[in-house]
């Protein structure tokens, strides 16, 4: 599975419609909510406001926006899932340019904007992390983080007293070699096996 960690948008033009695309990532519902409120703030004035969105597999969901049913936020969901995205909502923001479309070229219409969209995105692969806390002492830090800037580990935190206190995300090989490494001292893990974008 993938996700796109950068917000961008794309612009198409079909018989003087226009199709504005937005593509967002989210980690939960609020996010989704912030991101539509943002997008509608952006186009106070559009016809239509179309959306599909992925937080898992089980979570997802879409709107035609009043567009005939099935002719829009489905077509934009289907390309989210042909892209195995997940974390990610796509907008497509229409205004009507006078002449009708019908049902094959909406769909063309949204599946050409949402795919240009993703296509023009970074992906970023999401793989089964862990959430860890430790400490190191101040003389091992820099060889430490030196050799953990690699695939695998994204520090989130560094706090520093009487000695430095990390909170990271790891994949399982970076977790083993963690608690295997001497310099590494009161590892404890934090949350498990959720999906992180390395």
């Amino acid at each position: 599975m993938f996700t796109v960690l950068e917000s961008r948008e794309n612009l198409i033009e079909v018989k003087k419609s226009r199709f504005h695309g937005s593509i967002f990532h989210i980690e939960s519902e609020a996010g989704f909510s912030s991101a539509l409120k943002e997008v509608r703030k952006l186009h106070p004035k559009a016809d239509h406001i179309v959306y599909g969105y992925i937080l898992s597999e089980r979570d997802r969901g879409y709107s035609d926006a009043n567009e005939p049913k099935g002719t829009a936020g489905r077509p934009v969901l289907n390309v989210l899932e042909k892209n195995n995205l997940v974390m990610v909502a796509l907008f497509t923001v229409r205004y009507f340019g006078g002449i009708k479309l019908g049902a094959g070229g909406l769909v063309r219409a949204y599946t050409q904007t949402a795919s240009e969209l993703i296509a023009s995105s970074v992906r970023r692969e999401l793989l089964e992390a862990f959430e860890v806390s430790f400490k190191l002492k101040y003389e091992a830090l820099d060889a430490f983080m030196a050799h953990q800037n690699e695939k695998g580990c994204e520090i989130i935190e560094k706090e520093f007293a009487s000695d430095v206190s990390i909170k990271a995300a790891v994949n399982e090989e970076t977790l083993a070699s963690l608690k295997s490494d001497a310099r590494v001292f009161n590892l404890s893990v934090i949350r498990s096996k959720f999906l992180h974008p390395f």
